[in-house]
């Protein structure tokens, strides 16, 4: 399969069927508004157990002609496997602990039963950058129809923001906004982290720590924080 055929289909599961669990409360909206500029997809991992990262999928609208949207430019982006940790109870927690990982990271209570608590930093890595294959987006009636894998949406907006929800699964939505979208990924992803903590804790309390904050940072020309997870 060539890259264009790929890409092709990748924009079809974006628009086919990718959940996000958000609100859809507010009303239909017509077709005379302008979709064109940024567009923003969270898809959750597959499995939150911790391990996994989600995708955050980053999509330009340009339109064509009065009904009809090019779709192009589009980014992918997944959280990096391993955090930066900083030990913040170090002088508490001292150096009388159970083991050093091989991430050189202790972990176990020490001789007080005291936990090692971290805060950990992660960072969203581009997948693939500014890809420039492209579908076709066409507008009528406050719906957008995907005429390529023939999926439906329904032009919606949200605290004065637009969505494309799915027809077929109302989780799954698509926002158009700027970078602050990440917090929305942001704090499922945190979730899913501390979720595994608790799990490997559960398992190995020998091994058991904390953590108190996880931040993220997206990767581009310049880095910037866009959610801090208490």
């Amino acid at each position: 399969m060539n890259m264009k055929k790929y890409m092709l289909i990748i924009l079809g599961v974006i628009m086919m069927g990718l959940a996000f669990t958000g609100c859809t409360s507010d009303t239909s909206v017509g077709d005379n508004l302008d979709l064109s500029g940024t567009w923003y997809h969270y898809n959750p991992p597959y499995e939150d157990n911790g391990y996994n990262s989600g995708v955050v999928y980053k999509i330009t609208f340009e339109k064509v002609s009065d009904h009809v949207y090019k779709m192009t430019e589009s980014k992918f982006y997944m959280r990096n496997v391993y955090a930066k940790h900083q030990l913040i109870n170090e002088k508490e927690y001292g150096t009388d602990h159970a083991r050093i990982t091989a991430l050189d990271i202790a972990k176990g209570p020490n001789k007080n039963g005291v936990l090692p608590i971290y805060d950990d930093a992660y960072e969203w890595v581009p997948y693939y950058d500014e890809i420039k294959e492209e579908a076709l987006l066409t507008v009528r009636d406050g719906k957008a129809y995907d005429g390529v894998f023939g999926a439906t949406h329904t032009i919606k907006k949200e605290n004065g923001k637009l969505m494309l929800v799915s027809d077929k699964d109302s989780n799954s939505i698509m926002y158009k906004t700027d970078d602050s979208f990440f917090t929305v990924a942001n704090e499922q992803e945190a979730a899913n982290i501390k979720k595994k903590v608790d799990i490997d804790n559960a398992k190995q309390p020998n091994e058991a720590y904390q953590i108190r904050n996880i931040t993220f940072t997206v990767k581009e020309s310049d880095k910037k924080v866009y959610a801090h997870s208490n």
